[in-house]
């Protein structure tokens, strides 16, 4: 293989994994939202139940029975939220060790020039030979 279908073959494999860097980027930030979601949804659902179990009528064992019911629910999707965070804030340390490794990369990337040049030294060249 010659040195120019060398380099060419070198750019479009670069192009295919800053594409799919790019999409990943996406993914992750969709999935961040739909994390942030799920817990607003548990979060909403726990106080629905506690209202329910402060609205309950507790003169009859059917009304205990139901703020029981309630509360029960309650704690159980506060705890379910409290878990998802806990699990959650561990995928947000792995999601800013990435980027924070990825945003060299980007550094880089942004201070390149539309010729492929930074600073005067032309990136084109992958060995250094023309």
């Amino acid at each position: 293989m010659d040195l120019e279908a060398m380099k060419e073959a070198t750019r479009v494999e670069w192009c295919k994994t800053y594409s799919c860097m790019n999409r990943w980027k996406e993914e992750v930030a969709l999935l961040d939202e739909e994390m942030r979601r799920t817990l607003v949804s548990i979060e909403y659902d726990a106080v629905v139940w506690e209202k329910a179990a402060k609205t309950s009528d507790r003169g009859t064992a059917e009304g205990e029975g139901r703020i029981a019911y309630a509360q029960g629910k309650a704690f159980v999707l506060w705890e379910v939220s409290k878990k998802f965070m806990r699990k959650w804030k561990e995928v947000r340390r792995t999601e800013e060790t990435m980027y924070s490794a990825g945003d060299d990369a980007q550094d880089n990337d942004n201070n390149m020039d539309n010729n492929g040049s930074e600073h005067g030294k032309d990136h084109r060249d992958i060995d250094g030979v023309d």
